[in-house]
């Protein structure tokens, strides 16, 4: 099982509408290409973001090759896409790992 974690620090200004595109567009658009087999979002409250509010979402994949399917044949435009819609606004750090037990 592969486990992809993207932390975002997010301008307040736009927090609610990134978290409403998140979680009404971005997630069930993940999960409708068949590589992302859960999704879950946190609101993290330690530590602060400067920016206005921190999020970590939560993905998993089935295994590597259905991982690299979806880095190859899908994350260029949904990441681009949230790109477009909120540009800087985002700050995103991604890890990425396997689970061993």
């Amino acid at each position: 099982m592969i486990h992809y974690t993207v932390m975002c620090d997010v301008d307040a200004e736009v927090a609610d509408a990134w978290l409403s595109w998140l979680v009404e567009i971005h997630i069930p658009d993940l999960l409708e290409t068949g590589c992302i087999a859960t999704a879950e979002v946190t609101r993290l409250e330690e530590p602060p973001s400067e920016r206005g509010s921190r999020f970590a979402a939560r993905y998993t994949s089935p295994d590597r090759a259905t991982w690299e399917r979806y880095l190859s044949d899908h994350a260029p435009a949904l990441r681009a896409d949230h790109l477009e819609r909120f540009g800087g606004r985002v700050t995103a750090t991604r890890t990425l790992g396997e689970r061993v037990a």
